[in-house]
């Protein structure tokens, strides 16, 4: 940096004790393992004067994302910023002296986002393009770069980009046909698959996703882009967990998990019977993705008179038993309803990783 980018000699000292000021730029890249390794992921990780550091990158289903991290603040830093299989590419590092000018958080945020707004494509303006572009625009001339990952396969991309793209914007056209019988579909006798979708984080309202798609590829491709929607910066493997359970979903193998006695007439949660009637009878469901300290889905589910909340354990956990928690209550009320009505308690829960009082809600 040099000082003639000032009008006086105090005003470069007083940029020198800035916060904010962008001191260290690393181009980093992982791997994609859903692709065997075949396609990575660029993004550029920068570290301030104070020791906050930023990611900033752009997916394609999600645009412009950051993720901070201060050393200081663990409590209220994103566990999600630090990826152990992503490599520095190519040697690519700036320190405070190789910035071609003053450079703070905030004017780095203003300049990736506009940047950002070009449409995402994946042979033109992918990742790699937006970091390369931004990158060159940090750093000085001699550590600019017309190389980026996976540019040699960008022919290849260019070329099913071409191919596919009309076909899958036809089937995003009839998404909303799509998610309505995949919604009915199992709806009898306890099967998954139907109900509504919403996200609760640890503050904001709740917010409605779409329904995990049908996997025309058979690997999971609409799960993971699902899962990279509605759960951006979640561990791949750890959200597909709350997707399968979605989509799975089958009250009659839960209840099984509970130690409740299926098939029989009836099974007792509490002091409340229900019947396998009504159980087979069951219409309404709606699914609660909660994301905060931990990842866990709640399923309110409507049975007859009887509304039933079911928690699941910790989807960031490891190891899963499948496990889940269960409440009964009689109500008349709808499934989303009953789910809104639990927001606040939820929330509380999610902030402070304690789940009994959000479960105990349910049955007042």
């Amino acid at each position: 940096m040099q000082r003639a980018c000032f009008d006086c000699a105090e005003d470069y000292v007083a940029w020198m004790q800035e916060p904010t000021r962008v001191v260290h730029v690393e181009w980093r890249k992982v791997r994609h393992e859903k692709s065997r390794g075949y396609t990575s992921h660029s993004w550029l990780e920068l570290r301030l004067l104070d020791g906050t550091r930023m990611r900033v990158e752009i997916y394609a289903d999600q645009g412009y994302t950051e993720l901070l991290f201060d050393p200081r603040r663990l409590r209220g830093s994103d566990s999600r910023f630090f990826d152990s299989n992503s490599t520095i590419y190519d040697g690519r590092v700036a320190t405070a002296n190789d910035l071609s000018r003053p450079l703070t958080a905030e004017s780095l945020r203003q300049e990736a986002q506009a940047l950002a707004q070009r449409q995402y494509s994946l042979s033109e303006f992918n990742c790699h393009h937006f970091v390369l572009e931004l990158w060159n625009s940090l750093v000085v001339s001699s550590l600019r770069s017309q190389h980026y990952p996976d540019r040699a396969k960008v022919g290849l991309l260019w070329g099913v980009e071409e191919m596919v793209g009309t076909w899958l914007q036809g089937i995003a056209s009839v998404k909303s046909v799509g998610a309505a019988a995949y919604a009915n579909e199992g709806a009898g006798a306890g099967g998954g698959g139907g109900g509504e979708v919403f996200v609760l984080e640890t503050t904001g309202p709740l917010r409605q996703a779409d329904l995990p798609g049908r996997d025309f590829f058979g690997k999971n491709t609409l799960d993971c882009a699902w899962a990279g929607k509605w759960l951006p910066g979640v561990e791949e493997h750890c959200a597909l967990r709350l997707v399968e359970r979605i989509r799975n979903f089958n009250l009659a193998k839960v209840a099984e998990r509970l130690d409740l006695s299926l098939p029989k007439a009836s099974w007792t949660l509490g002091s409340v019977s229900v019947t396998s009637t009504s159980l087979a009878a069951q219409e309404e469901r709606c699914f609660l993705a909660l994301r905060g300290k931990e990842l866990r889905l709640a399923v309110s589910v409507a049975l007859g008179s009887q509304r039933l909340l079911l928690l699941s354990e910790n989807l960031l956990q490891e190891e899963e038993s499948g496990s889940w928690h269960a409440r009964l209550r009689a109500s008349s009320k709808g499934a989303h309803e009953l789910a809104e009505e639990l927001q606040e308690d939820l929330q509380v829960a999610l902030r402070r990783s304690e789940w009994r009082p959000a479960l105990n809600a349910w049955n007042r």
